[in-house]
């Protein structure tokens, strides 16, 4: 038997997990977005699948003794609704300055790089 206070804490418990894998999804999304390599999608959608399957499993069996109950589910889907519904146009929009800045802190390390290219071609 699980208390009512242990149903709630899993169910809080199960949106936490649906949010996080929202937040992931919008991870896998925005390196998708900002590097176009071929095949890259495939192989992040490879990569999120097993991980929210395992997570769910893990999370299933450590909070339910290894039974999955129905307010699991819903928790984990309420979750990364609310995410969704709320928290993922921000997240994305975060995300994009982060990818902004860190593409023009990598700019700025090239900067050497770039200088002893052109000093090497006035010297030759």
């Amino acid at each position: 038997e699980i208390s009512i206070t242990g149903q709630a804490m899993a169910f809080l418990g199960a949106l936490a997990l649906g949010g996080g894998l929202g937040l992931l999804y919008d991870l896998c999304r925005l390196l998708r977005h900002r590097l176009p390599l071929l095949g890259l999608g495939a192989v992040l959608d490879l990569l999120y699948w097993p991980i929210a399957a395992v997570s769910l499993f893990v999370y299933a069996v450590a909070a339910g003794d290894g039974v999955v109950r129905i307010y699991f589910m819903l928790g984990v889907a309420l979750g990364g609704g609310i995410y969704f519904l709320i928290l993922s146009g921000p997240m994305v929009f975060l995300g994009e300055k982060l990818a902004d800045l860190a593409g023009a802190l990598a700019g700025l390390c090239m900067l050497p790089l770039k200088w002893l290219q052109i000093s090497k071609k006035n010297f030759m």
